[in-house]
């Protein structure tokens, strides 16, 4: 089923070889855990001088551990894009999506955000509802298209446009968050 004026917005500081990354981190990860779970057998068994495995299996523990607190984190806070239409707005999270119908929206704005604000000097887009909030990097674009462009140098990143201006992370340049403003204003 489609519906009117549908766009998709994703973070232009991710791209496919980021996304190639953590899967190639996480697999080398749950392989490295399969083998200390092959490997648990010796620590039924281990004596004293057998230290190794011990220190292994801790380790691999410790990492599962991490992983599971970075799946939840992940699945929480990563959002992979963000869809508006004339119904309201659907976050993508991992594993998850939640919709958000437009009159249960009662305002937009810019909160602190350590996690998701890393590029915009610790800021980040901000959706209310009656019931919670939600957060968006202020670096969403409408995913097809070329400007604004996510650019930067030494550390410093900005928009460019068209012609080439170089213009701040920010909500009044951030396509989503005025699209967002457009559907609330109505």
């Amino acid at each position: 089923m489609t519906y009117d004026n549908r766009k998709e917005f994703t973070d232009a500081t991710i791209g496919g070889f980021a996304y190639g990354r953590v899967l190639f981190i996480l697999a080398a990860v749950f392989i490295w855990f399969l083998y200390a779970i092959v490997d648990y057998s010796k620590l039924l068994k281990f004596k004293a001088a057998d230290i190794f495995t011990v220190s292994f299996l801790s380790t691999a523990v410790s990492v599962l551990f991490l992983m599971i607190v970075s799946f939840v984190f992940l699945r929480k806070y990563w959002i992979f894009k963000v869809i508006t239409d004339d119904r309201g707005l659907t976050f993508v999270h991992l594993l998850k999506e939640e919709f958000i119908r437009w009159d249960q929206v009662t305002a937009v704005g810019v909160g602190d955000s350590l996690l998701m604000g890393n590029v915009a000097k610790g800021k980040a887009g901000e959706v209310k509802t009656r019931e919670r909030h939600y957060n968006f990097p202020l670096t969403m674009k409408e995913k097809g298209q070329m400007y604004p462009l996510f650019s930067g140098e030494f550390g410093k990143f900005y928009w460019k446009d068209k012609i080439g201006n170089k213009l701040p992370i920010d909500a009044d340049n951030c396509t989503l968050y005025n699209e967002i403003r457009k559907h609330i204003r109505n």
